[in-house]
């Protein structure tokens, strides 16, 4: 079970718009072609070909590297994308900027097939604008052949001094106060979204012992660092170490680990934007897509896990099995989503400058 959360991010957003209603759809409606909007490699073919052939329509595909850009498309009202695929916090901010249609549930026949878990995030309470579709976490790459294969896996392997000096300067951190301070509160057994002086300055001191052994902060790629050999140890999002692993000729020399304290948790959601002009087929679609074999479909094929509980029976064994995509009962009682700590940002800020400035 995840403790949801959610981080505010300022973003220079246009003034937020009057709550934009849900369209009124039928299940299976259509009401158009189709446009996506959607990270690169996240759609099998074959899904897309099939949602084609099923309902007759035309289905065009865009993509964005980073939710800032997708942002930045909606925004300027570049495209009339009719099905985009924002992370947790962009979520939030959409619905605040006015960006988002609310969901028509009535049209989504295979709602019942998620994770109870997904449906009432505080990033979109009771899921009014989106919908889960694949999720992950913020852990660690590390280089096997350096850190060993037997690793337990902590957050020790960096806050711990006796562990952390083995691989001294060749540890990275992301730099960014809540994941570099949640993990120093997970390892001290403390929510990554503690709003407690003590704690948040006990995870402070932490984060600034650990800093004689963490590489100097960098604006670089820190999955490619690990792959590349500019590090040794290095936090960061699953999904990014593994397209780093498998773009590699030496991915097998590396790993990505949960650690057994728990960590932040990531979801990607299917949202419906106001430009759309086929919100019904958008509709449809995001049903589509939660039809159990498509859910699986996407899974076996990005490697993600996935909201869909329904999709289980159909994925991968090896990638159920794999603690790094699915982690053990011990790591998923720990994960949080990070939330909006209102004004005690500015004690996480502060103690993050001490540690690492």
């Amino acid at each position: 079970m995840i403790a949801f959360g959610v981080v505010a991010v300022g973003c220079g957003a246009p003034e937020p718009e009057a709550s934009t209603p849900s369209p009124v759809c039928a299940a299976g409606q259509i009401d158009g072609d189709l446009n996506v909007f959607s990270w690169p490699d996240y759609l099998p073919t074959e899904v897309l070909d099939g949602f084609r052939r099923r309902f007759g329509v035309e289905v065009s595909m865009a993509t964005y590297d980073t939710d800032e850009v997708l942002l930045g498309q909606l925004q300027v009202r570049a495209d009339n994308y009719d099905v985009a695929f924002p992370s947790d916090y962009m979520v939030d901010i959409l619905i605040e900027d006015g960006f988002l249609l609310e969901i028509d549930k009535d049209a989504l026949t295979n709602l019942g097939n998620l994770d109870p878990s997904f449906l009432d995030p505080p990033f979109d309470p009771e899921g009014s604008h989106s919908i889960p579709y694949q999720w992950g976490t913020v852990g660690l790459g590390i280089n096997r052949n350096v850190v060993g294969s037997e690793v337990v896996a902590s957050w020790g392997i960096v806050f711990d001094p006796d562990q952390a000096s083995q691989w001294a300067g060749r540890i990275s951190l992301l730099d960014d106060a809540r994941q570099s301070l949640g993990a120093a509160l997970k390892y001290l057994g403390y929510s990554a979204n503690s709003r407690s002086e003590e704690e948040v300055a006990q995870a402070g001191a932490l984060l600034r012992l650990a800093a004689e052994n963490l590489a100097p902060l960098e604006d670089a790629d820190y999955a490619q660092q690990l792959v590349d050999g500019e590090a040794d140890v290095a936090q960061g999002r699953s999904n990014a170490f593994f397209d780093a692993f498998n773009s590699s000729n030496a991915g097998n020399d590396f790993a990505y680990i949960v650690p057994v304290e728990g960590t932040i948790a990531w979801v990607e959601n299917m949202v419906v934007p106001v430009t759309s002009e086929s919100p019904c087929t958008a509709h449809t679609f995001i049903d589509y897509l939660m039809e159990p074999a498509n859910a699986a479909a996407g899974t076996n094929f990005t490697k993600f896990a996935t909201a869909n509980l329904a999709a289980s029976r159909l994925i991968d064994p090896a990638i159920l099995a794999n603690p790094a995509i699915y982690p053990p009962e011990a790591a998923m009682a720990g994960l949080e989503f990070l939330a909006n700590t209102g004004e005690f940002e500015i004690r996480y800020i502060e103690e993050y400058s001490r540690g690492r400035g």
